[in-house]
């Protein structure tokens, strides 16, 4: 639809409704239906544009305008502070609202800023005059302000200081192990239950072993066990934490569930999907953290402000990249990069950074105060807006553009930065040789054009003269001229015309690769002609002309005009040729596809040969159109200096010529400064300017020598290291922002300054004008007395550990969150873990080694056991351990680790990608999760996540996950039945498996898979199996043997043992 079209439009829809607008006013509607035109019509438009001023949320904050609400049915019926009724149901007249609707008065006129459009006026008009049809109930009554009482607040169970308190007498002290085991015992026997049995040792070796690596344990490890526990259970089995806490494979594991809740993953997601290439830098800064065991008010402070915290004296820079990389923890989430409006984009990023922070490290919901006060928890909108400020005034993108582009920051090692130094030289020493290579042409050229001025202005004088000539030739009047349409050629191989596509009798030449061209010309007198030739090219594409078989001259047609297109077709010289009476033929000969080539011309230059003769033949086409550019430019200045080479080239007589060269050379010669011809010479914008493509001025030799240095320069370049780049933080321009009022940016409020929650005590801590704040916020989040960092830790590990944690809701420690079943533990923990100087290894050590961690999941049968059952089949008292399927990650490295395929390691990016390249929808590139490393690793696409992950309860990688879902499915009896995984770990088991004698086949089989060797039921059972299976099969069945003990091999492999840790 055109412009007009669609302003014909509109004029006619706006009379439509206009007439609608009257005609519904005389129309008696029904009650239903005036509270539906209330509700779509009037409603929303006082919802967005006055509710701000007038309603009980503005009347809470003392900012009610006018003494009117319009946001009650009675109270848009009352008068305000002008005394007049607000509106008057049935009479748009007496209507207050409707007159400051449609500005007829300057001083009462609604909204204030921004008049409605007419249809929402005449909304309102016919809402009026239908009656005023309201549904909404209520009176208006004064309201009165409430502030949050924030040392009320702060009797919250979770925002109290944190406690240590003693850990209570027990009556059964034999049972504990620990302090914590007190606090779980002095419950049960209140409650008058008792702890399960302790597991047996090949059970603690099993589970400690996947809750700290995600790997079972060799079958070398469980035999020295074996050997240790027998002797001394208690020391084994703390000798085998301490021995898991020190491998690697432990913070492959720990990094893992803190990647959960920082939201990890490898791709953008959302409405452009693109590859964060960088972010595993991340994902591998917090599993060295956990395996070096960073203090986790360090991990806590890095992750926030690494990039602010000062260098230690002597400190490598390679520390401060590293503290740097942390900060991508606010980066890797997901970002609305098409997001059209660049405000709200940036506090879309901001609020998800917020919401991140604040249940990540606080166990709180931060993002619901962005529209409004916290609904539940003691977190008002300026403290929202006050965070916000911080990250307002840091840079997590470099802009907010479609589609926009996020931080990154240079992170190379101290190895990679000496491999860029010694490039950098490299290239450095290479690109200085071809620099003065160039220089010295240059003045060698600029030196030549000087001693051969008076050459050159003849040289343009010609110039002049062959350019009237053609244009003569161009309107007929230059007798034997030809001008020739390219397209019409008199032979040719793979050329091709184009009549079509340049307009209405526009035809060109071209060619979709290597081609030739040959013109037949008849010449009727034999001569000089010059070949100007008429063509458009965006990129160089010269070819060979020869005349008469043989080569004139390289390069023709080789210059650039800037498009393809007719627009900007220019005729070039391309030199003059002797034709001979009769025909001659000129061919084109162009190595790659022809430009657009429109016309040729011939031209007879008789009058200008005898000039020709005077002049060098190493005169240079740059110089000599410089100085045509000089006579032009004169060409009526009769007191020029050059006023007789117009004339000359006007009248050509080659004594003249000779004579005007003659003097020029002698004048150029004695110029001095100051003269009016050394300024022109000396002019290094004047007809001697030296500027374009070296090979323009440089000799020959020279210009050769260029090409070889530049293509070892290319060559070079192609061994550039690239720099170790990093998704981070850094700081922005400081700014405060105002409170958004509903969120809106457009509608905004009392200022926030930079700040922190109010609900953890001091919250105004100086932040440095110049500062964002994030360093002081980092450091006031992990004081010792704040009242959440420790907990939601603690109880985050005690999650991991058990299954559960103390407080059901990891995520969420607010008033909608759970209440801890053992708060007194809790607090014992997490003074415990400040103590210890926020160790995570140390924590686990507290745990592991207690007597709760220990008990058995399989309680044995008992009638006091199964009483306990039936009375706590949640397990919130902690009588016993909670059995747990394995992890996603768990099951497929155990499947690699049994095919004998798992490679350890850490890994860094194992996507193709590019970085910013689409991963899914537009430009799909399949990402492979092939590998064979550890999950960990395996890259983390948004919106497609590796199935075999999501199977299992991998999770939306969008959103924080303190806790995973642990659910039943068919589609996990599927894969490990069909999932090639599955199949490669069988088939290499079984193969084992046959290379043992027989009767150690089961036994092997079992200690493979399950850990254990079978019960003697359990081998009379599987050998009953595989003769079975042996008989079904054909004897001569292929792999027969082969087929059948990895079918048993894949049974265990899906039985709940395997499955789960007990």
């Amino acid at each position: 639809m055109n412009a007009c079209l669609r302003m014909a439009v509109e004029f006619v829809m706006r009379g439509l409704v206009f007439i609608f607008t009257l005609m519904l006013a005389a129309i008696p509607l029904a009650a239903d239906d005036g509270v539906a035109f209330f509700e779509k019509k009037i409603r929303p438009v006082l919802v967005e544009h006055c509710y701000r001023c007038h309603s009980e949320e503005a009347a809470s904050k003392g900012k009610l305008k006018g003494g009117l609400r319009l946001d009650l049915r009675e109270a848009i019926r009352a008068k305000g502070d002008s005394g007049k009724l607000a509106v008057v149901p049935g009479k748009p007249g007496e209507s207050q609202v409707l007159h400051a609707l449609e500005y007829l008065d300057a001083e009462l006129q609604m909204p204030p800023k921004n008049r409605l459009p007419k249809n929402v006026v005449n909304d309102f008009r016919a809402w009026i005059q239908m009656g005023a049809p309201d549904p909404r109930d209520g009176k208006a009554v004064a309201v009165k302000v409430e502030k949050i009482d924030f040392a009320k607040a702060r009797e919250f169970w979770s925002l109290k200081r944190i406690a240590s308190p003693t850990p209570p007498i027990v009556k059964d002290e034999a049972w504990v192990q620990s302090p914590l085991d007190r606090f779980i015992l002095k419950r049960l026997e209140k409650e008058g239950f008792s702890p399960a049995p302790r597991a047996d040792w090949r059970t603690l070796i099993r589970r400690a072993t996947y809750d700290l690596t995600g790997m079972p344990p060799t079958e070398k490890e469980i035999a020295d066990f074996k050997g240790a526990a027998t002797r001394d259970l208690n020391s084994a089995f703390e000798k085998l934490i301490d021995r898991l806490l020190a491998s690697p494979r432990y913070g492959e594991k720990w990094g893992r569930h803190w990647l959960d809740v920082a939201r990890y993953a490898d791709s953008n997601g959302l409405d452009e999907n693109l590859a964060y290439i960088n972010a595993f830098r991340y994902r591998n800064w917090v599993i060295d953290a956990f395996n070096r065991d960073l203090p986790y008010d360090a991990f806590v402070r890095q992750q926030i402000a690494g990039d602010l915290i000062p260098a230690k004296p002597g400190e490598p820079a390679s520390a401060a990249h590293t503290r740097a990389v942390a900060t991508g923890f606010f980066c890797v989430g997901p970002k609305m990069l098409a997001e059209d409006d660049p405000r709200k984009m940036q506090m879309d990023i901001i609020d998800e950074q917020l919401d991140t922070l604040g249940r990540a490290f606080m166990g709180m919901t931060i993002g619901c105060a962005r529209c409004h006060d916290h609904k539940f928890d003691p977190i008002p909108t300026r403290d929202y807006y006050a965070l916000a400020s911080i990250f307002k005034s840091t840079k997590t993108m470099e802009n907010h553009k479609v589609v926009a582009v996020w931080h990154e920051r240079e992170v190379s090692s101290p190895e990679q930065q000496a491999a860029l130094e010694a490039y950098a030289k490299k290239h450095g020493e290479q690109k200085a040789v071809i620099d003065k290579l160039v220089a010295d042409g240059k003045a060698a050229a600029l030196k030549k054009a000087r001693a051969n001025a008076a050459d050159y202005l003849l040289a343009a004088t010609v110039e002049l003269i062959h350019e009237q000539l053609a244009a003569n030739a161009g309107k007929g009047k230059t007798d034997g001229a030809h001008i020739i349409e390219a397209e019409k050629f008199t032979r040719g191989t793979k050329a091709a015309v184009d009549l079509k596509g340049y307009g209405k009798g526009i035809g060109i030449l071209g060619s979709h690769g290597p081609a030739n061209v040959e013109y037949d010309v008849t010449v009727k007198e034999a001569g000089a002609f010059l070949l100007r030739m008429r063509y458009a090219a965006q990129s160089a594409r010269p070819s060979k002309l020869f005349i008469n078989g043989a080569l004139a001259r390289e390069g023709v047609a080789g210059q650039t005009t800037g498009t393809w297109y007719p627009d900007s077709q220019r005729y070039f010289d391309e030199g003059i040729h002797t034709l001979r009476t009769g025909v001659n033929t000129l061919k084109l000969d162009c190595p790659t596809p022809f430009p657009h080539i429109d016309k040729l011309m011939l031209v007879p230059v008789r009058q200008t040969r005898p000039l020709i003769t005077l002049l060098p033949d190493d005169l240079r086409g740059q110089f000599k159109q410089q100085w045509k550019a000089m006579l032009e430019k004169t060409a009526n200045d009769a007191k020029s200096p050059f006023a007789e080479w117009v004339a000359l080239a006007k009248k050509p007589d080659a004594n003249r010529a000779k004579a005007l060269l003659g003097t020029f050379r002698k004048q150029f010669a004695d110029a001095k400064e100051g003269d009016a011809l050394y300024k022109i010479l000396a002019n290094p914008k004047g007809p001697l300017k030296v500027d374009g493509p070296p090979e323009k001025f440089l000799s020959a030799a020279d210009a050769k020598k260029l090409g070889e240095l530049n293509t070892a320069l290319k060559k070079l370049e192609a061994t550039k290291p690239k720099p170790a780049k990093a998704m981070t933080l850094t700081e922005g321009k400081p700014e405060d922002l105002k409170v958004h009022v509903r969120g809106n940016y457009l509608h905004l409020d009392e200022p926030a300054p930079r700040g922190f929650l109010q609900l953890a005590g001091d919250s105004t801590a100086a932040i440095p004008p110049k500062s964002s704040g994030r360093l002081e916020l980092a450091h006031w989040l992990t004081r010792p007395d704040h009242p959440l960092t420790a907990r939601v830790m603690v109880n985050r590990v005690w999650l991991w550990h058990f299954g559960k944690g103390l407080v059901r809701s990891p995520d969420n420690f607010g008033e909608l969150g759970q209440r801890p079943t053992h708060p007194a533990l809790l607090d014992w923990l997490a003074a415990r873990f400040i103590a210890d100087g926020w160790s995570l290894k140390k924590l686990h050590r507290t745990l592991m080694l207690s007597a709760t961690y220990q008990m058995a999941s399989n309680i044995p049968q008992s009638s006091t056991l199964n009483a306990q059952l039936q009375k706590d089949p949640a397990n919130e008292l902690w009588w016993r351990f909670n059995r747990r399927r394995l992890l996603a990650e768990e099951i497929r490295d155990t499947l690699l680790d049994i095919e004998g395929t798992l490679e350890h390691g850490m890994q860094q990016q194992l996507m193709t990608h590019k970085p910013r390249e689409y991963v899914t929808g537009t430009g799909f590139k399949n990402v492979n999760f092939n590998f064979k490393c550890r999950s960990v690793y395996v890259p983390v696409i948004r919106s497609a996540v590796y199935p075999m992950m999501t199977a299992f309860d991998f999770g939306d990688p969008a959103v924080i996950q303190g806790q995973r879902a642990s659910t039943t499915a068919a589609s996990q009896a599927l894969f490990m039945m069909n999932d090639t995984l599955v199949l490669n770990a069988s088939r290499a088991i079984a193969k084992q498996t046959l290379a043992t004698e027989p009767a150690k086949r089961i036994p092997m089989l079992y200690q493979k898979i399950l850990l254990r060797p079978p019960t003697a039921a359990e081998q009379s059972r599987a050998r009953a199996y595989v003769q079975h299976l042996t008989d079904q099969l054909p004897a001569d069945a292929k792999d027969h043997a082969q087929r059948v003990w990895q079918s048993l091999a894949r049974v265990l492999l899906a039985s709940n043992e395997f499955m789960f840790v007990d």
